[in-house]
């Protein structure tokens, strides 16, 4: 698989995966409760990194 030149495949698959979580974040914006699971997860996430 060939990407254009002077863009890394790294790059390439975070600017897909971008594209994916904007529209995925245009959905949840507009679902309540979809937004409370959001905020909870960030947040169980945030304390699992956070911790020593």
């Amino acid at each position: 698989m060939k990407f254009g030149r002077g863009i890394s495949p790294f790059r390439a698959r975070a600017t897909v995966l971008s594209r994916r979580l904007f529209d995925l974040s245009r959905q949840v914006f507009h679902n309540p409760t979809a937004m409370v699971g959001l905020v909870i997860l960030v947040f169980f996430m945030f304390l699992a990194i956070a911790a020593p």
